[in-house]
């Protein structure tokens, strides 16, 4: 066997198994990882638990990774860790984490799934930025914040189930998610940012809650597919472009009367919401 190791907890196999054995030999910067230079030669990454920390950018663009386990004893995961590791299909995340920091897995493009244990409490953002292969995601009950970008383009997401903890949906969260059919957003959520489910091209159906006051800046622009939508009384602004190119737009349900409806400042290029027949409470 042709082992490469620098004394520093690492090792790496010529049959592509890179073992980390202590935090000294998991802690890197971008492009500063000892193993870099061998980066094309990893296939999987046996984490040892003695290791409580994966650096930033510590597995930065291994294209050839297919698979990696991280024990229970990694508090801590660094930005852009696992980013453009496009060969890695699944992962789960070890059980005290409590945040996907930010990048973590941008570009990671045949990554189907991920486990996420219920001690997140954050999704930083770009953590799946164009995870172009992700189809399904399950948020836990502890999450809550997704960040901007964190699952921009990640065009095959078929299947999102939000956490009923979540307080904020960041700009562009869901952006260009275009295999999404279907979401349903937490009535714990007070802050819904701008182009957050842009581009969602097959999205049918939505329902704002009632703890929303603002639907932001082209929120639901280029939903081409959508035909229905419920706004709450809460909401008193519809933002320029909120529900831009919603061409399929048939029918609102607003929770409140007609003069309530006319109070609500509605910005520009929202003619589908002028075209669409509006059911009122009363």
């Amino acid at each position: 066997m042709d082992y490469i190791n620098n004394n520093s907890g690492w090792e790496l196999n010529d049959e592509g198994l890179l073992r980390i054995n202590s935090n000294a030999g998991c802690t890197a910067t971008e492009g500063h990882a000892p193993w870099y230079s061998k980066r094309a030669r990893i296939k999987k990454i046996v984490i040892s638990n003695a290791v409580t920390k994966i650096g930033r950018y510590a597995f930065y663009n291994c294209s050839a990774l297919e698979e990696v386990e991280i024990p229970d004893s990694v508090v801590e995961i660094g930005d852009g860790a696992f980013a453009r590791c496009s060969a890695l299909g699944h992962i789960s995340l070890p059980g005290a984490l409590a945040e996907i920091p930010v990048g973590c897995f941008t570009r990671c493009t045949g990554l189907k799934s991920v486990d996420i244990p219920d001690t997140v409490k954050s999704v930083g953002d770009n953590a799946f930025f164009l995870c172009e292969g992700l189809e399904s995601l399950h948020l836990p009950y502890s999450v809550e914040r997704i960040g901007s970008f964190a699952f921009d383009g990640c065009s095959s997401l078929k299947s999102l189930r939000l956490s009923e903890a979540l307080t904020e949906i960041s700009d562009r969260a869901f952006y260009g998610c275009a295999a999404l059919e279907q979401v349903i957003i937490p009535s714990t959520v007070l802050n819904l940012g701008s182009y957050v489910f842009s581009g969602c091209s097959k999205l049918k159906t939505v329902s704002i809650p009632a703890s929303i006051a603002e639907i932001g800046c082209c929120t639901f622009d280029g939903c081409t597919a959508l035909e229905s939508v419920f706004i709450p009384a809460s909401v008193v602004k519809i933002d320029d472009y909120a529900f831009c190119r919603c061409r399929a737009l048939e029918k609102l349900l607003y929770a409140g009367t007609s003069e309530q409806w006319s109070r609500i400042s509605i910005g520009s290029s929202n003619e589908a919401l002028h075209a669409a027949q509006i059911v009122f409470n009363s």
